[in-house]
């Protein structure tokens, strides 16, 4: 979800708005190098020879074209598929007087015991047949949507596409995706009254057909209030109906030989790893939060045209979307970023409110810029020797409504201790969300995270880049923050546990249910309720099919389907080559993206 405010202030200037994806059809240029080895001279026994006299490398460099590699953050596209089709789960007898009346006078009869046990039962039976075919069409038009956009990016853009997928949610989100859920069963409830809002409360225990007459009587606002609610309310929490499209999902997928990839937890930090690291040259996302993780190349609103100079928006003028560089995010005219480096803009991120921290009140974005650039950017006498997240928080606490204030303030105030201290927990744990995720890398093929932890093991932490540690060393000079990420124990604490070597490989091919825990298995039926809090971007695995070509909702622990037929991600990173392979003897010397989403000069942890 992100930031609320960010995107409409960066992307008018900073990105390439109606950027038509059909032009990187011709992929990119890069000069890549093998690596050889020969014998010196044939005729001599090797164990004679010493070892650099026995065998010389060779570097054998060309330049080759290749496709580009885009990897999608699925969460966007199945949150707007599930909730724009969301009138399809709606009971259409509320949107017409005839439907409205049948709807009342089934009611006046159950409640009344008017209706026969036979009459009862068939009505029963065809409530449930009506059901399971909304269900069944919202399914197919949710999944048409998602592979639509999929099979264009590969046929008419020539991409090859990485799919990545939400996995568990992190203990740190665990609030949040509670609130979320209580949000949509409003939604839900307003959606499938018996009623009309209005109606509903002014309505009575009177039955008469006066009154009968009365709550047929429906008007355009509250027809069009019900459907905002279906769209609202989106695939709902029933758990079977989010399992079922999520397997049928997973299942076209695996039909397509398509790639994807569950992350162990958020999606954004994996995505984040997979771009940072040279495995893909681009992301497509709705998510504003990869902005501050650093992603070099980012497509938002990826849909029709927009502007009236291309003319009407047709299928036939494609899909297109905003282009946004790590380069220009400085160029922002909404918001002045310049200078501004990750770190700087994750602890703006979290002090504007993320989906980890609420924000204090009288704390927008500009608000949070500017706190975070005079933190940073400027230092007084009052400053001198204090720590930068410090300096973030009493800023915060000064500028923040003046309830706020009173609440946190003074900060000698002891009986105020446990309000400040209750929010610079959830702050610290927001930083150290966004700056150390848990994420799978498909070359070692195991969970790894940005452990800086003095008891952190070697094999479960990423080789971070220099300029990472430099900021975060700026950060640990906070103490509170350094014993987060200094503990390992409490690191996983926030951002959830890694799985066992063999078990993070299965889960994040979806043959293992993600909800597994280490500690204690989880059963299918928690699972499920696990998956309605969190139902947009959660995902089962697939099971094996039935006779009637429907999964079924009881088994989806495991996948029992052929892992012969599963997409390799390995084979699409390293298969056909990546910017930086640990495992390949492959050594990419430069990379020349082209058209225009590639002209920016190539980092420089790409040369070698």
């Amino acid at each position: 979800m992100g930031v609320n405010g960010i995107l409409p202030r960066i992307l008018p200037s900073a990105g390439r708005e109606n950027y038509d994806l059909r032009s990187l059809r011709n992929g990119c240029i890069e000069l890549s190098g093998r690596t050889k080895r020969r014998r010196l001279n044939n005729l001599q026994a090797p164990e004679s020879l010493n070892e650099d006299e026995t065998a010389t490398r060779e570097i054998h460099s060309q330049w080759r074209r290749r496709k580009l590699r885009i990897a999608i953050d699925l969460h966007g596209w199945i949150s707007r598929a599930c909730h724009g089709n969301g009138a399809y789960l709606m009971d259409e007898r509320h949107l017409s007087y005839h439907g409205r009346a049948m709807l009342r006078r089934e009611r006046h009869e159950n409640a009344e015991g008017h209706a026969h046990d036979e009459a009862a039962a068939h009505q029963t039976a065809t409530a449930e047949s009506a059901a399971t075919q909304q269900q069944n069409e919202y399914i197919q038009k949710v999944l048409q949507f998602i592979m639509h956009r999929i099979f264009y990016l590969q046929n008419e853009c020539n991409i090859d596409v990485l799919l990545v997928l939400d996995g568990k949610t992190p203990p740190i989100k665990q609030t949040v995706v509670s609130q979320r859920r209580e949000h949509k069963k409003r939604a839900v409830h307003e959606r499938d009254l018996n009623d009309s809002p209005s109606k509903q409360s002014s309505s009575t225990d009177n039955t008469t057909n006066n009154t009968l007459q009365e709550n047929t009587n429906i008007t355009e606002q509250e027809a069009l209030s019900r459907i905002s609610a279906s769209k609202r309310a989106g695939s709902g929490i029933d758990p079977i109906l989010l399992t079922k499209l999520h397997t049928l999902l997973l299942q076209q997928l695996q039909s397509h030989h398509l790639p994807y990839l569950i992350s162990p937890y958020e999606a954004d930090g994996q995505l984040a790893y997979l771009s940072n690291g040279g495995y893909v040259d681009g992301v497509i996302t709705e998510d504003s939060d990869l902005i501050c993780l650093g992603v070099d190349r980012l497509i938002y609103k990826l849909g029709r045209c927009r502007s009236e100079e291309y003319g009407n928006p047709t299928r036939d003028n494609g899909l297109f979307g905003t282009l946004l560089t790590r380069s220009d995010l400085g160029s922002a005219q909404g918001i002045d970023l310049l200078d501004f480096s990750d770190s700087m803009l994750v602890i703006m991120f979290v002090c504007a409110g993320c989906d980890y921290c609420d924000s204090l009140q009288g704390i927008g974005i500009v608000t949070a810029r500017d706190v975070v650039a005079r933190a940073f950017f400027t230092e007084n006498k009052e400053d001198e020797g204090r720590p930068v997240l410090e300096r973030v928080l009493h800023a915060l606490y000064n500028r923040c409504h003046r309830e706020e204030r009173a609440r946190l303030l003074p900060l000698h105030d002891g009986e105020k201790e446990m309000a400040r201290h209750a929010y610079e927990k959830a702050f610290l744990g927001s930083i150290v969300m966004y700056r150390h995720p848990l994420v799978f890398d498909p070359v070692l093929g195991d969970m790894i995270a940005n452990d800086v932890s003095s008891n952190g093991e070697s094999k479960k932490a990423t080789s971070v880049s220099a300029q990472f540690m430099r900021e975060e060393q700026v950060l640990m000079e906070y103490e509170p923050y350094r014993q987060l990420v200094m503990d390992k124990e409490a690191l996983y604490r926030i951002v959830g546990r890694p799985r066992p070597f063999d078990l993070a490989k299965k889960m994040v091919r979806g043959l293992v249910d993600r909800h597994y825990d280490i500690d204690t298995t989880s059963s299918a039926a928690a699972a499920a309720e696990d998956g309605a809090n969190n139902n947009e971007v959660d995902f089962q695995p697939p099971t094996k099919k039935n006779t009637d070509n429907q999964p079924s909702s009881q088994e989806f622990t495991v996948l029992e389907t052929s892992t012969a037929t599963q997409p390799s991600t390995k084979e699409f990173i390293i298969g056909r080559g990546t910017q930086q392979s640990k495992s390949s003897d492959k050594t990419t010397l430069s990379s020349s993206l082209s058209p225009d989403l590639l002209a920016s000069p190539s980092p420089a942890k790409w040369q070698s």
